[in-house]
């Protein structure tokens, strides 16, 4: 007798959105480790979060839900907790290259045929030179997270041109937050003072009566 391989009705494998694991949160100024999980107590059990200790007085908090980050990353931005983290995974846009599209067509049509195809576009967005700044045939797209993203690779015609999809290009410089002029993330996601990129100190008012105080 051959096996049942059907599957109940609403629990399809292909439409089921993965759940990703909560981005970590970097706590700093951590003098007190159990002054910090008796905060961490009024949001959070015990159960849900583990933590890591770094240098630096650096606590990294590792939650289990994503209901149980956004509460602790609610709760830190009340209360200014001077923190960092990062988008979270479920969250972040699926970045592809279009190339061989002619740089005057608008960003706003390319987006109606994405989606006329299946694929929603959060920005388009046409590259640049690094020099010249002149228009170049590429366009750099974000999607929306989807389960069809991957097969936008096999789009072959776009605007009516033939085209090619391409995974964008990997950075080779590390990312530097322009908040706290850390290194490993970026402002969007951090919580920390401001701090001036050329003197170092946390507020701009500081770092004018820096430049006027007698050397």
């Amino acid at each position: 007798m051959p096996e049942d391989h059907t599957t109940p009705a609403g629990a399809s494998c292909s439409t089921q959105q993965r759940e990703h694991k909560p981005s970590p949160i970097y706590v700093y100024s951590v003098t007190n480790y159990q002054d910090m999980v008796s905060y961490i107590t009024t949001t959070l059990e015990e159960e849900q979060y583990h933590c890591k200790d770094f240098s630096d007085d650096t606590i990294k908090i590792n939650v289990y839900t994503p209901d149980s980050y956004r509460r602790l990353i609610t709760q830190f931005r009340a209360d200014n907790i001077g923190h960092h983290t990062y988008q979270p995974r479920g969250e972040r846009a699926y970045r592809v290259t279009l190339r061989h599209l002619h740089h005057s067509i608008y960003s706003d049509v390319i987006k109606d045929e994405l989606e006329g195809l299946g694929h929603t576009a959060r920005n388009v967005l046409n590259i640049r030179h690094r020099l010249s700044k002149a228009p170049l045939p590429l366009y750099s797209v974000d999607l929306e997270p989807r389960d069809n993203n991957k097969s936008i690779f096999d789009l072959q015609y776009l605007c009516n041109m033939r085209i090619s999809v391409e995974a964008p290009r990997k950075k080779t410089t590390i990312v530097q937050c322009t908040r706290c002029q850390s290194y490993g993330h970026t402002k969007t996601y951090c919580a920390r003072p401001p701090v001036c990129v050329k003197c170092g100190v946390t507020t701009p008012r500081l770092c004018a009566l820096r430049i006027l105080l007698p050397r």
